[in-house]
C-alpha cells in the first residue's frame, strides 16, 4: 500500500554498498505516487546524488502525486493501454481463453496486466462475473438484486471498494461504447457516478452497510 521510508534507505544502502555488474544496475520502484513526503524525501536524496551506474525507473499512476523535484529529475514517458483487440490477442497468446480475452480487454480497456489477472485468478474472476451481474442490476434499475449481491459486504469493506472498482470499470466500459457491458449511455454515467461516491464513502470510513444500501437504492434511478 505504501512506501516506509526503511524501505528506500534499505534500496540506498543495498546500491551503494553492493558492487556493480559492467553493464550497470537498474532499479525499478512501482507507484512512486504512494509515497509519503518522508519516503519520497529519502529518494530525493539518493537520485540527487545517485551512485555511477545506476539507473532509477519509476512508475506512477499519476504523475500529479509524484513529489515535483523528483519529477524535475526524471524524463517521463506517458504509458497507454493497448488497444482492446491488441489486447485480447496479446492474453489469447500468453494461453488466455479467447472468449475471456475479448471480454475483459474491453472492460478493461487494453490494460494488458489487469486482463491476466482477472483471467487467471478464480476470486477475481468471481469478483468481476459479480461487478457484471451489479451492472446487469443497473440496467434494469433493479435496486432489490442490488442489495442482495451488496449484502454480502457489508462487514467487507476492502471487498466491497474492490468490487465497486470492478462494477465502475464495466460502466466505463459501456459508456465507451462496448457492447459487452451490460450498463449504457447515461445509465453508465449514473453508474460510474455512484460508485466513485460509494468509494469515497467507504474510504472515509462511513458504515459500509449504509454506504452499499444508499448504492443499491440509487439503482432505482438510473
Amino acid at each position: 500500500g505504501r512506501y516506509l521510508v526503511g524501505q528506500v534507505t534499505a534500496m540506498r544502502s543495498e546500491i551503494f554498498n553492493t558492487s556493480l555488474s559492467a553493464e550497470g544496475r537498474a532499479v525499478l520502484l512501482y507507484h512512486v505516487e504512494r509515497m509519503n513526503e518522508e519516503s519520497a524525501n529519502a529518494l530525493l536524496k539518493v537520485m540527487e546524488e545517485p551512485p555511477e551506474g545506476v539507473l532509477f525507473l519509476l512508475t506512477a499512476d499519476s504523475l500529479a502525486g509524484v513529489l515535483p523535484t523528483i519529477r524535475s529529475r526524471c524524463i517521463s514517458f506517458a504509458v497507454a493501454p493497448v488497444s482492446p483487440a491488441d489486447c485480447a490477442r496479446y492474453c489469447t497468446a500468453q494461453g488466455v481463453d479467447s472468449k475471456d480475452a475479448a471480454l475483459y480487454s474491453e472492460l478493461f480497456d487494453g490494460h494488458i496486466g489487469t486482463v491476466l489477472d482477472a483471467a487467471r485468478d478464480e476470486a477475481r474472476r468471481a469478483q468481476v462475473d459479480k461487478a457484471l451481474a451489479l451492472a446487469k442490476a443497473a440496467a434494469a434499475q433493479d435496486s432489490y438484486a442490488a442489495a442482495v449481491l451488496l449484502a454480502a459486504y457489508e462487514k467487507d469493506k476492502v471487498g466491497a471498494a474492490a468490487l465497486l472498482a470492478d462494477f465502475r470499470a464495466v460502466a466505463a466500459a459501456g459508456l465507451r461504447g462496448s457492447p459487452r457491458a451490460p450498463v449504457q449511455g447515461d445509465a453508465a454515467r449514473k453508474a460510474i457516478a455512484a460508485a466513485d461516491a460509494a468509494i469515497q464513502r467507504l474510504g472515509a470510513q462511513v458504515n459500509p452497510k449504509i454506504t452499499l444500501s444508499v448504492l443499491a437504492m440509487k439503482f432505482r434511478t438510473f
